[in-house]
């Protein structure tokens, strides 16, 4: 890490790492050669501005953070992240962000890498839907695809996604495709057949074929919720497809 900021701080009550990473929407501000030093001035001055002592450093297309718990008082790390982000794509109108959190933890020295591997591992699965994502929330499944579990990850998959993932053949691609685009858009019934190049009755018949070989209603907020982590899990894992790519 390039640079730290707040040395001097107490870790007695835990903390949080966070990793946060941007992608640039505008062509030429990549090669702005003044935008590491710009976001730090930002991220110095919003710290500064709402009393938050954290230590981040930086590198290219990152942030790392350490968040002492002390510092939220008693307040949640959401309460933070979130108005935090929302500042920085208004300061940087050019600039997307995303965002991982890890759990906390509480020893600084001895954990700390540890820490930084959960918020990766959590960034891996933020997307423009849901640009921030916790460690926690991924539960066991975060746990594999930390430890690269391809086995584990790919026996959660055959549980989730049933028939839909056994046998795969460039039909059930084309169907764990639309899977995804209609789990992860949050726009109309309409854009998503537009998003993949078919008819609504298209996308309905699809949809009708991926329900018979899960077995399950893939509405359902908790079954929609496990679905999309077995399939971002075997994205990172770059498993048997390639025509869902990651945000």
């Amino acid at each position: 890490m390039k640079k730290a900021f707040f040395i001097d701080l107490d870790f007695t009550g835990g903390y949080y790492a966070i990793h946060l990473r941007y992608k640039m929407t505008d062509q030429q501000q990549k090669i702005n050669p003044n935008l590491q030093i710009e976001i730090f001035e930002y991220v110095s001055k919003y710290m500064s501005d709402k009393g938050i002592r954290v230590l981040f450093g930086q590198k290219t297309d990152s942030l790392f953070v350490i968040l002492p718990q002390k510092q939220l008082g008693k307040r949640t790390v959401e309460y933070v992240i979130y108005p935090f982000m929302s500042y920085l794509r208004k300061a940087l109108i050019h600039t997307v962000w995303f965002a991982g959190i890890s759990s906390m933890h509480s020893k600084v020295i001895e954990e700390v890498q540890e820490a930084f591997k959960e918020a990766d591992t959590a960034l891996k699965f933020s997307t423009k839907e849901s640009p921030v994502t916790f460690f926690n929330e991924l539960g066991i499944l975060g746990i594999f695809v930390s430890e690269g579990n391809k086995f584990a990850i790919r026996k959660l998959a055959q549980l989730t996604l049933g028939n839909l993932y056994n046998n795969l053949d460039q039909s059930k691609v084309e169907l764990i495709e639309t899977l995804y685009v209609f789990l992860t858009h949050s726009g109309s019934f309409e854009q998503i057949a537009e998003q993949l190049s078919i008819s609504n009755s298209g996308l309905r018949y699809r949809l009708n074929k991926i329900a018979n070989l899960i077995g399950n209603d893939f509405r359902d907020p908790e079954i929609k919720f496990q679905l999309l982590l077995s399939l971002k899990a075997l994205m990172l894992l770059g498993d048997e497809w390639q025509g869902i790519q990651t945000e």
